[in-house]
């Protein structure tokens, strides 16, 4: 897989029972109160992709989110017009749901090329990865973000560093199950890129888990735990897949 026509996914029409499922989900809810994160936000800083994935808020004309788990200290009749949304990139009713993308691929083959020495060449194969990314969403002037990041005078360790955050960059809105897999891998103890103090992921102001410490599993739905006598013990939201690190 190397190009866009390559790409592994599920079509939708977005017709009546053929519409992309998180979308119809979300917009089946009391409202639409999905806003920016400023995790995000401020990883794409810099970024030409930046408007293909949140729209600027209409009240400043620039990129706004909030904190996770910030919500409750705003007030209720907050306008959503002070923040960023989410555009239509991933958004939308006949959005495909990627199970693998071309990008996916040339980051995965830049990790192995840094870590393993394989035959490809994993500056190329980082800069592919990052124009693959642009060029699905419509962004322009990937080749200068590139030059900017300058990925050939890293150190391994930072090369590395930048191939898992312009992985999760280019995962946003599309394949976000697996940018959260791919965090999750990624943040050793050696090098933190995610749940670091000023790692990309913000603590949330309420959360009962403690400062730099986030989820590493989905709990089994309680339908599960009520009707299905084998159903294994609850497990606890800090609990580790077996690759995790």
């Amino acid at each position: 897989m190397s190009s866009s026509t390559d790409i592994a996914q599920m079509a939708f029409s977005g017709d009546k029972g053929s519409e992309n499922p998180m979308f119809a989900n979300f917009e089946r809810s009391l409202g639409n109160f999905y806003v920016a994160s400023n995790s995000s936000i401020k990883a794409l800083a810099g970024d030409p992709r930046i408007d293909k994935i949140y729209s600027k808020a209409k009240t400043t004309n620039t990129h706004v989110g909030i904190d996770q788990g910030n919500i409750d200290l705003l007030p209720f009749t907050v306008v959503g017009n002070d923040f960023s949304r989410v555009t239509e990139l991933g958004y939308r009713k006949d959005a495909p749901v990627i199970f693998l993308s071309d990008w996916e691929v040339w980051f995965l083959r830049a990790e192995a090329a840094l870590k393993y020495g394989t035959s490809d060449n994993d500056q190329t194969a980082f800069a592919n990865a990052i124009t693959s990314s642009c060029a699905y969403m419509g962004a322009t002037g990937a080749q200068d973000f590139i030059d900017g990041l300058e990925y050939s005078i890293k150190t391994p360790t930072d090369k590395q560093k930048l191939i898992v955050t312009q992985k999760w960059i280019s995962m946003n809105g599309l394949q976000e199950a697996e940018a959260w897999a791919e965090a999750r891998r990624h943040d050793v103890p050696e090098t933190k890129i995610f749940s670091s103090a000023n790692g990309l992921w913000t603590t949330p102001t309420k959360s009962a888990l403690g400062p730099q410490v986030f989820p590493s599993i989905y709990l089994y739905p309680e339908s599960e735990q009520s009707f299905n006598p084998n159903a294994p013990a609850q497990r606890k939201l800090t609990e580790k897949v077996f690759w995790d690190n």
